[in-house]
């Protein structure tokens, strides 16, 4: 038998729950990205700051609520932070508000990024 106890995630049931709610969101990224690297031009960068970023930030929300750490390979999420930044950069003229919603893309895989984990390399 599991966890239980009075608090709503005192029990297995609750994180498994948790678990299933992480892979849809991690899903809907690969997918994203996998539009990005395809050039899709239906997915645009109003539609992947619609998409894209908000998992990312229900992921960090989560993440910090309920202590989990370790969802996704530090250097994925790097690859994901250049990936976005660059389509983001390409997509976008400078000016005050782009610079701005940058440095908010930015923030959110740098919070990202904290609840990674490092691969472990063979020597």
């Amino acid at each position: 038998m599991g966890v239980s106890g009075p608090n709503t995630t005192d029990n297995d049931a609750f994180y498994i729950y948790l678990n299933a709610l992480f892979r849809h969101l991690i899903k809907d990224v690969i997918e994203g990205f996998s539009e990005i690297e395809a050039s899709n031009p239906d997915f645009d960068v109003e539609v992947a700051d619609k998409t894209l970023m908000p998992a990312f930030d229900i992921i960090n929300t989560l993440c910090q609520q309920y202590g989990v750490f370790h969802i996704v390979d530090k250097a994925q999420i790097k690859k994901w932070q250049d990936v976005y930044l660059r389509f983001y950069d390409e997509n976008n003229e400078e000016g005050s508000q782009e610079q701005a919603r940058r440095q908010v893309i930015e923030n959110t895989f740098s919070q990202f990024h904290d609840f990674g984990f490092d691969t472990i390399k063979e020597k």
